[in-house]
């Protein structure tokens, strides 16, 4: 253990050096050497990073990702968000560390205009920093301005970055600004409208299967990726790389970790500070699991039904 504590820091002060600045591959080489040691390590890897700034250190390295242009997804970034991830989120101390160095802010800095493809990674350390109730505050406190992809949506939502941080009883409503429940919200819709969940009345458009919808596509393409303007202009290399990050998301983890996200928020702390079309929005997502254990039942009784399998009463 001592020894994986010294190798903690020598990384650490390679990824600071020349080498890992100029070479992309060495710093994605250092930061997953980072994140498996922490992992293995155990308590004093941790310590050992947190000690050594390695917590300011890691969220750098992602924040760095906010002036990289975001149609370019890398891997060395999605390198340094596991790595953030995986030695920074178990330990209480870090994770107070994290928030003191606008970790929060970064995060959702990065869903707000970051590459699709890195939203299931930050998704998870998001989910997993929210079940620590110090993060609450800072996530209410968020906000950006909305974007044009929800300017319609945008005066139908009470907005507002006082919530759950002040006492005072008189809240000042922001309809140009989008807080990060809305962002989480927005992602949601993107995934909904996809796959066809809800249908041009805004009912399910699927009752029986509704997180299947209509039968969209629940894989990315790589040209959906914010290049498909100039994916054909892209070389090679740059096409194989963003086919790799392609087959390693997972779109279906964004359903996952939203609806963890506001699990560990409080569905009804949450609603408070939202208009009614995402509101109703909130309420599908809050079904979420129900409807999930739902189709695994289905799936269940179609493959007993296939292999003439009857379950005993016991069983049903």
């Amino acid at each position: 253990v001592f020894a994986g504590q010294g190798v903690v820091l020598l990384l650490l002060q390679l990824l600071q050096s020349p080498a890992a600045a100029g070479s992309a591959e060495v710093k994605q080489g250092v930061l997953l050497a980072l994140s498996e040691l922490c992992a293995a390590g155990g308590k004093k890897c941790l310590v050992a990073l947190r000690q050594a700034d390695g917590v300011g250190l890691l969220l750098k390295e992602c924040e760095d990702l906010l002036e990289s242009d975001p149609a370019l997804p890398s891997l060395p970034g999605l390198a340094a968000l596991d790595c953030l991830w995986r030695c920074c989120l178990p330990s209480a101390r870090s994770r107070a560390q994290l928030l003191a160095v606008d970790g929060m802010d970064v995060l959702l800095g990065l869903l707000y205009k970051g590459n699709k493809y890195m939203r299931p990674v930050i998704l998870s350390i998001l989910a997993d920093l929210l079940s620590d109730q110090r993060s609450h505050p800072f996530f209410h406190e968020w906000h950006a301005p909305v974007p044009p992809t929800m300017q319609s949506n945008a005066n139908n939502s009470i907005v507002s970055s006082t919530i759950s941080s002040t006492n005072s009883s008189s809240k000042r409503p922001r309809l140009n600004v989008i807080i990060a429940s809305q962002l989480l919200i927005a992602i949601w819709r993107e995934q909904d409208a996809a796959r066809g969940m809800s249908g041009p009345d805004g009912l399910l458009a699927n009752p029986v299967r509704p997180l299947a919808g209509a039968g969209g596509p629940s894989k990315w393409d790589v040209r959906d990726a914010g290049v498909m303007a100039g994916y054909g202009l892209l070389k090679e290399e740059r096409k194989a790389l963003l086919q790799r990050i392609a087959g390693a998301s997972n779109p279906d983890l964004l359903l996952d970790k939203v609806y963890a996200c506001f699990a560990e928020l409080g569905f009804e702390t949450v609603l408070s500070a939202l208009g009614p079309d995402d509101a109703a929005t909130l309420q599908f997502i809050r079904q979420y699991v129900k409807f999930r254990q739902g189709e695994v039942w289905q799936d269940i009784h179609q493959e007993f039904a296939a292999e003439g399998v009857n379950p005993t009463q016991d069983d049903r």
